[in-house]
């Protein structure tokens, strides 16, 4: 687990194969990048995957708080500290609210955007809902193991810094996707699965398809809302045709 030193943090990140950079965000409390490892060495054949850690959780440095803008510089810090002047960006979930802000405000540093299962805002009673799942004094003991899967020992104060990040003003406005979606100018490719769910509805891809001027939707049958892990071999042959098509 290789780490690199940026606007006064460690940032730790995991790398797999060779080929084409590809940077990939995933930023979530129930996430690590150890735990892409796997899944790049069978199904990202070609690229060079780089994985990082985001400041606060994980295996990065840890804080009590941060500004939101700083996942944002940070990325850039990291780019910078790799030598990639630009990269194919792909993200998951919360990383693909880092992803967009950054494609916005950096559009010559992406050649090209795979949003999946992507958040374009925070829904009404997501602050409520991700406290009932996660908040220590009454998380259920299987998602406390996988957090601590996560977050190791101190997953307790990575909980409360996580759930304090999503509940701030400042955080919400920062990373409200549809505010920036005609920012974006890099070839975009949006998919998630077709069962809706309340807090992060198919609501979320359908209107950052308009937004993004030169996007793809695709929307798979019978799946959950994160189509990378529920079918990675459909999910990576669409990957893989979108960018021979548009960054080939």
């Amino acid at each position: 687990m290789p780490k690199v030193a940026i606007n006064g943090i460690e940032m730790n990140y995991e790398e797999v194969g060779s080929g084409e950079p590809m940077v990939y965000l995933a930023y979530t409390i129930d996430d690590a990048a150890k735990d892409w490892v796997d899944h790049m060495k069978e199904h990202a054949s070609g690229y060079r995957v780089i994985i990082p850690d985001p400041r606060g959780l994980a295996g990065s440095t840890r804080l009590e708080t941060m500004e939101p803008s700083e996942w944002v510089t940070d990325l850039v810090a990291f780019m910078d500290a790799l030598s990639l002047p630009s990269a194919l960006l792909v993200a998951e979930t919360l990383g693909t609210r880092v992803a967009v802000r950054f494609a916005a405000e950096y559009p010559d540093r992406v050649k090209a955007l795979v949003l999946n299962a992507v958040i374009a805002g925070s829904a009404p009673g997501g602050d409520e809902w991700r406290r009932k799942r996660f908040d220590p004094s009454s998380i259920n003991e299987e998602t406390k193991k996988g957090v601590q899967h996560y977050q190791g020992d101190n997953w307790a104060e990575a909980i409360e810094f996580y759930l304090r990040l999503h509940e701030r003003n400042d955080f919400k406005t920062y990373y409200d996707l549809p505010a920036l979606a005609g920012k974006v100018k890099a070839p975009t490719l949006i998919m998630r699965g077709d069962i809706d769910e309340p807090v992060h509805s198919i609501a979320h891809a359908q209107v950052m398809h308009k937004g993004i001027a030169n996007s793809w939707l695709a929307i798979l049958p019978n799946t959950s809302f994160n189509v990378l892990t529920q079918k990675p071999k459909e999910a990576w042959a669409l990957i893989n045709r979108f960018i021979g098509e548009v960054a080939g």
